[in-house]
């Protein structure tokens, strides 16, 4: 089932459709079907949000999800994309089941990044009535990935792009940092028009490189499965009480741990430092209240611990790549806006 192509073509360098890969949305208790392929609100009591999917010529597609669910759903996507691709989720907010064709089920959550191929040409994925869904997607088609990384292609990817492939292949990783921002910058692009067309395309490129070049990055020493479960714990407990939060010794000695191995292990685990990581925390949090829209920017920057806004601003601006005021009372995602309104 195909959505019509979008009217007013005003010649701009991708085809905004979904031809290439189709959304296909239903309600388990509800009659209602969207299909997202040009930039969709809705708002039918079932789910409030945008839908959107883009096709660049380069063989790259990014597909974008922003939405809280009022209901249980299931979403349909079908791809019909070249039959050489390997795709890539990263999930901003929220989590996700799916279920693949040949029986293998994948979690999507908040704060990892998946990379799959799927065997078969859909997946269903389903969510609880409540969850706020923020998702970006990016697609990269054989011919791009080979042209553009050549004999940079990491080896773990070449399975990703063979020819045939037995089941569906996925791999699941903490969002490193780097790949956060670029996919926040995708989700709250403030450009418009042929803009922010080059903009995306951009970003799903820089995407891609960083990923490959964090895969040829030399790594540490890989923690024991011991030291691996007293680094989680130390999360949680870091995380626990974002007001308050223990100092590193009293983490470590929380754990049984020593302060450097401890602080290793966030950064095997995480991608980062355990204050970095609490930082960002806060900061997501902050991008929520702020989406939201119901405090004033100043008292959420005092919230998670600024005095000033410039800095408030700054340290944003570092984490997502846009501007606080971009994504206030619901930024892009705006109902209004996203509809022409």
């Amino acid at each position: 089932m195909r959505g019509k192509e979008p009217e007013g073509d005003d010649g701009s360098i991708p085809k905004t459709t979904d031809e290439e890969i189709g959304w296909l949305i239903t309600n388990e208790t509800a009659s209602s079907i969207h299909e997202a392929g040009a930039r969709q609100p809705v708002d039918d009591g079932n789910w409030h949000g945008v839908t959107e999917s883009i096709t660049f010529e380069r063989g790259i597609y990014i597909n974008l999800v922003q939405a809280s669910l009022y209901r249980d759903f299931e979403l349909r996507v079908t791809a019909s994309t070249a039959p050489t691709a390997m795709s890539f989720t990263t999930m901003l907010d929220g989590a996700l089941d799916i279920n693949l064709p040949d029986g293998v089920r994948v979690y999507l959550e908040k704060g990892k990044t998946t990379c799959f191929r799927i065997k078969g040409d859909y997946g269903d994925y389903s969510a609880k009535a409540g969850t706020t869904i923020d998702n970006v997607g990016y697609t990269f088609e054989n011919r791009f990935v080979e042209t553009y990384l050549g004999d940079d292609l990491p080896e773990a990817w070449r399975p990703y792009l063979a020819e045939k492939f037995e089941h569906s292949l996925v791999d699941h990783m903490p969002t490193p940092p780097a790949i956060l921002k670029l996919a926040s910058e995708i989700a709250f692009c403030p450009h418009v028009g042929r803009i922010r067309m080059i903009c995306l395309e951009g970003l799903a490129m820089q995407i891609i490189a960083t990923h490959a070049a964090l895969l040829h990055a030399p790594t540490c020493a890989s923690l024991t499965a011991a030291e691996a479960r007293m680094v989680a714990e130390a999360r949680d407990f870091l995380l626990a009480d974002m007001l308050n939060p223990p100092t590193l010794a009293e983490l470590a000695q929380a754990v049984c741990m020593g302060e450097r191995r401890l602080s290793q292990g966030f950064r095997m685990l995480y991608g980062e430092g355990p204050f970095s990581l609490l930082k960002g925390h806060r900061l997501d949090h902050a991008r929520r209240a702020l989406v939201d829209g119901t405090q004033p920017m100043k008292e959420v920057s005092w919230r998670i611990g600024y005095r000033h806004m410039s800095n408030f601003s700054s340290a944003f601006k570092a984490r997502f790549g846009v501007n606080p005021k971009d994504v206030y009372n619901g930024g892009v995602i705006d109902m209004d806006e996203a509809s022409g309104g």
